[in-house]
């Protein structure tokens, strides 16, 4: 392997897409040179979107990579996407682009790397800050949608298991939260709100104006709520229940859960409190398994370009 590779990656969202290209060097040190981010829908198509970027920053050139890897926000299957969330048009890559040796993986596989490569990575640790991934772990992003995505440390690499997990329908409890369903159920059509519209940055704004009446943008919302509001409270507890269920999921193999997504690296309050470490832990039949895993909240806002950096590395070494 030559001294250092040149690795071009992107990490491609409904609204806006990053794009950045990192030098890396044999000993997996990953060093940003240049990064943009551009509005998703100026553009008609991946080829579209790549070769503009060009004329924008004429650093950030895939053709001038040693390999490239596009993190997208939906299911990749052996190379294709399939069913892509929130993006305002298809993935096909044409064989210009095939041959400049383009990868593509879903965008929380891609979190998931970024979360391996912890020497390039910042944390903020919200319980047992000295444990330490021997198995595995899974990591959960709420931003526009909620990601997730679980890794499991075989001896020879890391198995990667992205997930849907979403679109999954959530799970409400008590009969505060059922009055909270019928009101998501009047506000959108469909047969059951999912973890998309509950867990992230549309179910916080969605979440206050059932608690308050305000209709506000997320952003506005979090300027409103400090780490006592009710609005915190129902937040943190309704992300924690899909962490912890998500968690006993892979339970044998989770020695770690990683927190990222917009919403949360911008607003560590939602999560540093008690009542998500609380919820997450409740489980009548596995209190004591949950309680040893490790919470750490991911605080670099770049860490799926990271990822898409280090899987792009594993590929060529």
């Amino acid at each position: 392997m030559k001294k250092v590779l040149r690795i071009f990656v992107a990490d491609i969202g409904g609204t806006s897409s990053r794009l950045a290209l990192y030098n890396a060097s044999p000993n997996q040190e990953f060093t940003l040179l240049s990064q943009i981010t551009i509005t998703t829908t100026d553009y008609t198509s991946i080829e579209h979107l790549l070769q503009s970027v060009i004329k924008i920053d004429d650093t950030i050139d895939y053709k001038q990579a040693d390999i490239s890897v596009l993190a997208v926000p939906g299911p990749v299957i052996h190379g294709t996407p399939v069913g892509l969330v929130n993006l305002p048009w298809d993935i096909h890559l044409s064989q210009d682009l095939l041959n400049n040796n383009i990868h593509l993986i879903n965008d929380f596989e891609a979190q998931a790397y970024g979360c391996m490569a912890e020497q390039n990575t910042n944390f903020l640790a919200i319980r047992h800050p000295e444990k330490q991934v021997k198995h595995g772990f899974v990591v959960i992003g709420a931003g526009t949608g909620l990601g997730h995505c679980a890794t499991i440390m075989d001896e020879k690499k890391p198995i990667t298991c992205p997930s849907e997990a979403g679109q999954i329908s959530f799970p409400f409890q008590n009969s505060s939260e059922l009055q909270y369903l019928e009101f998501l159920r009047n506000k959108f059509s469909g047969k059951y709100p999912n973890g998309d519209r509950v867990v992230s940055g549309q179910g916080l704004a969605l979440l206050h104006e059932y608690l308050t009446g305000e209709i506000l943008a997320p952003d506005q919302v979090v300027q409103k709520i400090d780490q006592n509001s009710l609005t915190t409270e129902w937040f943190a507890k309704f992300l924690a229940r899909d962490c912890r269920n998500y968690a006993l999921t892979f339970l044998e193999a989770c020695d770690m859960l990683y927190l990222s997504g917009g919403v949360l690296i911008k607003n560590p309050f939602l999560v540093d409190n008690q009542y998500f470490i609380q919820e997450f832990i409740d489980c009548d039949t596995k209190h004591s398994d949950l309680e040893r895993i490790g919470v750490r909240l991911v605080k670099d806002e770049l860490i799926a370009l990271l990822g898409a950096a280090k899987y792009g590395f594993d590929k060529l070494i």
